[in-house]
């Protein structure tokens, strides 16, 4: 009788990368906004007219612009009386 071994995996399937495993996704062209309190941020999301422009919070002083919303962005922040410091690359 043969001792119960470990079953073989089957090499004709590829696996799938586990999410921890999963290569880094580079983006291209992202608009970040970064605030020096947080609560600047949270005070930006919560206004109506310039929440929508903001999609995703990176950490509690930075956020991303939706695509194509950065000089909407930009124009709000200035007639609210902000001074945002724009750096193009």
């Amino acid at each position: 009788m043969k001792p119960p071994g470990r079953a073989k995996r089957s090499s004709s399937r590829p696996t799938t990368p586990r999410p921890s495993e999963a290569a880094p996704i580079l983006h291209a062209h992202l608009t970040l906004v970064e605030v020096a309190e947080p609560e600047l941020l949270d005070e930006l999301r919560a206004d109506r007219r310039l929440g929508p422009l903001i999609v995703a919070q990176l950490s509690e002083r930075i956020a991303v612009a939706a695509p194509g919303g950065a000089k909407a962005l930009i124009q709000y922040l200035l007639k609210a009386g902000h001074t945002p410091k724009i750096i193009e690359r």
